[in-house]
């Protein structure tokens, strides 16, 4: 981990914590009242009164909506508009696909009961004991945003269960790397600038804190041409994760290849990649 990525948990360290002890002290006065029976006077003079917005909760939703939004829109644009970012893609040299299909299904099986639940709470909220005029903005918000969410993974993993596209194809045109089903197609090899293997932050240990993972760093030379590809909102998103990943790098940003993606090929891709952009081995 290098002097900026510590820098970088450092700020998100002076942002979280002092978050976590306001919400750690709300909940103390809120247990303590309950202890005292103070809290029932005021359950029982708010009972009638309508749900009190969380502003702090509204802005944290927000923010995934924006995420949530801006994937939504790049897969409509992609499946409804016949965006394909495979066709020219040329002679695949290596292609690395996804596990075999039928696991695929499993992740449908896997979302199509939070998909059941989320409409029987639409659409029956009376057979539940729901009220919705004691819903608040914020809860409404994460409401829908979850109702969201579960049936664009429904579609999009049965699609991709369907397809069984390779995610990533090398060809001698260039290479296209989509593990999440969106990318901006082919890079070809003339505008690639540089390519650099970097350990980047992740979240994704969670017990052991922020750890970081192996990745290529692909840097372009003229990132805003392929950047267009994207719809607009999703464009932004990914200037603004550029700027993040080129501070931590020192250098490129525009496309970061995760290494156990590739497998047990990452090194023979890694190579490949190197002598078709012919550029010197690299590391940040």
């Amino acid at each position: 981990m290098n002097s900026r990525q510590k820098t970088i948990i450092r700020v998100l360290q002076l942002i979280l914590y002092p978050i976590a002890a306001i919400m750690l002290i709300a909940f103390a006065v809120q247990f303590y009242g309950v202890l005292t029976g103070q809290a029932g006077v005021e359950i029982l003079t708010e009972a009638d009164s309508a749900p009190q917005t969380d502003w702090v909760a509204v802005a944290i939703v927000g923010l995934f909506w924006v995420v949530f939004l801006a994937l939504l829109i790049e897969f409509l644009a992609r499946e409804i508009l016949r965006r394909h970012p495979r066709d020219g893609l040329g002679t695949p040299l290596v292609e690395i696909g996804r596990a075999n299909r039928p696991l695929h299904f499993l992740l449908v099986v896997g979302v199509a009961p939070f998909v059941v639940g989320l409409n029987l709470i639409l659409f029956q909220p009376d057979a539940l004991d729901i009220d919705p005029g004691q819903i608040s903005l914020h809860e409404l918000m994460a409401f829908w945003l979850f109702y969201g969410i579960a049936h664009f993974l429904l579609v999009a993993f049965l699609l991709r269960a369907i397809r069984n596209r390779p995610f990533f194809v090398l060809t001698e045109k260039g290479f296209l790397y989509e593990p999440g089903d969106i990318s901006p197609g082919l890079i070809r090899w003339g505008d690639v600038s540089e390519i650099k293997e970097a350990e980047l932050l992740t979240g994704q240990n969670t017990y052991a804190g922020p750890t970081t993972r192996a990745t290529l760093v692909v840097g372009l030379k003229n990132p805003e041409a392929y950047r267009q590809r994207y719809t607009p909102l999703l464009g932004l998103l990914q200037r603004l994760s550029t700027k993040f990943v080129s501070y931590q790098t020192e250098g490129p940003g525009d496309i970061v290849i995760v290494a156990d993606d590739l497998g047990a090929r990452y090194g023979e891709i890694r190579d490949l990649m190197l002598s078709r952009a012919k550029l010197p081995a690299g590391r940040a």
